[in-house]
């Protein structure tokens, strides 16, 4: 049986319900190309909530520190790969770049770096959307995210916050001392 998991700032009860925020989850402008492309049957990002199922939330945007709760869906899930969505986000942040007038030299070297495949934003999106792994297009493993419309709390990994950085690879509870 597969384990999924949420991370958040708020502790929430077990048994407590919870459902999407309506809210974007990255810059609106990639919300809105990645929706553009958006097939019939899939979920709506902004209505979505968001889980995985290995416990690492290092490369999803996240930081801070907060509760890695143990959910269950109450929907049917889909999964895909985030690195699809990082990279319509890098696609998009060179493009702000080397739109301003007194972009330096470094801003774009570095925005352009985070580019890892030329494909077009339309490309990005349909592999986004169908789910397609990223492991061919480069050395790193995928970074699965799964969405559903509700999930309801049924446990933590750890009674105390975690702080997104300790997750690196998995949380497991780790030796105090």
């Amino acid at each position: 049986m597969t384990e999924y998991f949420h991370f958040s700032k708020k502790k929430w009860p077990v048994g407590q319900i919870l459902s999407g925020s309506g809210k974007p989850h990255v810059d609106r402008e990639v919300e809105r190309k990645i929706q553009a492309t958006r097939p019939q049957g899939k979920l709506l990002r902004d209505d979505a909530f968001y889980l995985v199922t290995k416990p690492d939330f290092t490369r999803l945007g996240l930081s801070g520190c907060g509760y890695i709760h143990k959910v269950k869906p109450l929907e049917a899930v889909q999964t895909h790969d985030a690195f699809w969505l990082g990279q319509l986000q890098a696609k998009h942040l060179l493009a702000k770049v080397r739109a301003r007038a007194n972009n330096a030299n470094l801003d774009e070297r570095v925005a352009a770096a985070a580019v890892k495949i030329d494909l077009t934003c339309k490309e990005i999106c349909q592999k986004y959307w169908s789910g397609e792994s990223s492991e061919k297009y480069w050395a790193g493993s995928p970074t699965w995210e799964v969405l559903t419309s509700r999930v309801e709390v049924i446990g933590y990994l750890s009674p105390d916050a975690v702080c997104v950085q300790d997750t690196k690879d998995g949380w497991r509870e780790r030796p105090k001392g």
